[in-house]
């Protein structure tokens, strides 16, 4: 069985250990995108029929877990842009 691992890249990680909880939220908000990208791609990967495994868990259970991770990112972004930082956040 081969493990597949999400790679969080060092900007996320220090904001996710930061003190302030305002970076923590921003990290948050990344390492869900970071997430939420890597399961879109192997979604679409079986959509193609060219993902190289059988996942054990049913696609449509897959689907709704991705639904729920774009909702509360759709969260995340509010609250942070429109209550936390908002002088200083992109999420694009």
């Amino acid at each position: 069985m081969t493990v597949r691992v999400v790679t969080l890249d060092n900007n996320i990680i220090k904001l996710i250990q930061s003190e302030d909880y305002k970076d923590r939220l921003q990290g948050e908000y990344f390492e869900l995108l970071t997430r939420h990208n890597a399961l879109a791609n192997m979604l679409c990967k079986y959509n193609r029929g060219t993902l190289e495994f059988t996942p054990n868990t049913p696609i449509e259970l897959l689907r709704g877990q991705l639904g729920i991770m774009e909702t509360y990112l759709f969260i995340l972004d509010y609250r942070i842009k429109n209550f936390e930082c908002p002088d200083n956040w992109s999420s694009d």
